[in-house]
């Protein structure tokens, strides 16, 4: 680990009592008062207690040795060009999201465009997606239930089907992998090859089984994807992009 230092005034405080102690003949327990301003003190008088009297040491060696013993230098910033980890999460069958969605695809040889906001309630294979407008209006509420897709829209008419994924793009007339986006959401899925894969922020691209391409761009701080960009070519309505934005899940 690089030591870098920082003057403030934790160290400045431990920097005199430090002197103090070079003032002492030896490191016995007695010596030391429980005022004295230093990081975890009575830890450190418990191991010194233990120890045989101790020559005078350099300044800089008495705070490498406390700042080691005392958590591992925690505080200390990270080095320029680290990164902080994000953690693994595992697949959830239960799950609450709600978020932003922007999509783009052709329609008659016209570039068409939606945006709007979605929710996405959960419950191990059921399933009730709502999509919104910008204005909060419902375009749309699909359902999935016991092997059933039913999506009703703004104005009442309801219709339903097997494949969730057909009904969309029969009812809304552009394709929304909703079948996939169980996993995709929380940045698991099935790549071309069929083996499974958790995407990361170093493994933040992948292109699945059915001619999706998929870049996690951005993470929320528990892991779990921020923002994921969707591209894909249709027969029928040639390259569609979607960019969907989660919502932060752990923030009510």
């Amino acid at each position: 680990m690089r030591l870098t230092w920082m003057p403030n005034r934790g160290l400045g405080r431990m920097l005199q009592t430090l002197q103090k102690l070079q003032t002492l003949r030896t490191w016995r327990v007695w010596q030391w008062r429980p005022s004295l301003p230093i990081l975890h003190a009575r830890q450190a008088l418990q191991v010194l207690s233990a120890l045989p009297a101790l020559p005078a040491l350099p300044i800089s060696i008495l705070i490498l040795a406390l700042c080691l013993g005392a958590a591992g230098c925690t505080g200390l910033p990270l080095a320029s060009g680290e990164s902080v980890p994000v953690p693994a999460r595992a697949y959830r069958a239960d799950l609450d999201l709600s978020g932003r969605l922007s999509l783009g695809y052709q329609q008659d040889g016209k570039e068409q465009a939606l945006h709007g906001s979605f929710e996405w309630h959960q419950r191990g294979t059921q399933l009730v997606l709502t999509l919104r407008s910008p204005l909060g209006q419902t375009l749309a509420q699909i359902e999935v239930q016991d092997g059933l897709a039913r999506l009703t829209e703004s104005g009442g008419r309801v219709q339903t089907a097997a494949n969730v994924d057909d009904l969309v793009q029969q009812a809304l007339g552009w394709p929304l992998p909703v079948a996939k986006l169980q996993w995709w959401l929380q940045g698991h899925g099935q790549q071309a090859d069929g083996q499974p894969f958790q995407a990361t922020p170093a493994f933040n691209q992948v292109r699945t089984p059915d001619g999706w391409q998929l870049h996690f761009v951005t993470w929320h701080a528990d892991g779990s994807p921020k923002r994921i960009d969707l591209t894909r070519v249709a027969a029928a309505v040639g390259e569609v992009t979607l960019k969907l934005i989660i919502n932060d899940s752990t923030v009510e």
